[in-house]
């Protein structure tokens, strides 16, 4: 950080990121505080993923612990984030991250029902934890109502019409709803609305 005073007398604090090729001002005057962005970013683009950064951690905190469940799941989690950093070659943000997790959950509950046709009770608990520790990084799951509520706005905004216009209708209620809640559940409620 370098502090100086302009031509106004405001206390300035330049930041300059290097991996974003970002500069950041913070600006100060007479006791009030507000951030200027000098180039038009979006928020996304200059906030790491603090989603990502917990992953890091807990699975440190998994292997001190020798917690082998957690570790190999939140290895597994970090591992398809990176994949996909790999391949696209951008920073996968948070909203991504939730969506990934959603779908290692969606997985784990589709297979279930085979292994209790099978009475392997050991997979059966041990895809039940998998679950438990995946949900505590999503945020609570949406009611019914909510979802009906967001495929509203979803369609008003797209200007939908019938159902072949599902796809921009299933594209906008995905991003508001943010993986708390189910794909299926979503496409059912805008399959409804589009009769």
């Amino acid at each position: 950080f370098k502090d100086y005073f302009n031509e106004k007398g405001e206390s300035e604090e330049i930041w300059s990121c290097k991996k974003k090729k970002i500069l950041i001002i913070h600006k100060s005057v007479r006791g009030s505080h507000s951030w200027v962005w000098p180039f038009k970013f979006k928020l996304k683009e200059v906030f790491y993923s603090m989603l990502k950064e917990k992953l890091l951690q807990d699975f440190k905190e998994a292997m001190k612990e020798k917690n082998e469940l957690k570790k190999n799941t939140v290895m597994m989690v970090r591992a398809a984030v990176l994949q996909i950093e790999k391949d696209t070659q951008k920073e996968v943000l948070d909203d991504q991250i939730l969506e990934i997790i959603a779908k290692e959950v969606k997985k784990r509950k589709e297979s279930l029902a085979d292994y209790e046709k099978s009475g392997r009770e050991d997979l059966i608990r041990q895809i039940n934890d998998e679950i438990a520790i995946l949900k505590e990084y999503l945020p609570e799951e949406l009611s019914e109502e909510e979802i009906r509520k967001i495929v509203e706005e979803a369609i008003k905004e797209t200007g939908a019409e019938t159902i072949k216009d599902m796809g921009k209708v299933m594209q906008a209620a995905k991003a508001k709803s943010a993986g708390r809640a189910d794909n299926k559940v979503i496409n059912e409620i805008v399959r409804e609305f589009l009769k």
